[in-house]
């Protein structure tokens, strides 16, 4: 009788062991998988396919016909952050205005008086570099006469 009870007692051990041995096999697993995944996030923010300028430019957006000044805090071929007073919601459509251009683009995000936009196509190298010169770089983009 004490044999079986001893055989059934560390069969019971065994499988508690394991459970927890497998539990912690588990969650070793889940947290190298969280970490790795924040690692691959944090590791995007870094390396921007596009190279990003900061820069304060005024410039204004038009929303539903209405035209409202923004300023620009930083700006890429492919997108921009803007510091504006208006309330825009993710997806809506806008167009920015500056250096004589019009570029049509749509909100990512709004918070905080700040919003992340996308511009519809690239900005060309050309009107970004004049968009960061500001007036002398107009100026000196106009052929002499």
């Amino acid at each position: 009788m004490r044999s079986a009870s001893g055989s059934s007692g560390s069969s019971f051990a065994q499988t508690v062991a394991q459970g927890s041995a497998f539990k912690l096999v588990g969650a070793t697993f889940l947290l190298g998988g969280v970490l790795a995944a924040l690692f691959a996030w944090y590791s995007q923010i870094e390396t921007r396919r596009i190279k990003r300028f900061s820069c304060a430019i005024p410039r204004t957006v038009k929303k539903d016909g209405e035209i409202g000044p923004a300023i620009i805090s930083n700006i890429s071929r492919s997108g921009a952050k803007l510091k504006d007073d208006q309330s825009f919601e993710p997806g809506e459509k806008l167009r920015l205005n500056f250096v004589g251009e019009k570029s049509e683009c749509r909100v990512v995000r709004y918070k905080n008086a700040q919003m992340a936009i996308v511009f519809n196509e690239l900005l060309h190298s050309d009107v970004l570099d004049l968009a960061l010169d500001g007036p002398l770089a107009v100026a000196r983009a106009k052929p002499e006469a």
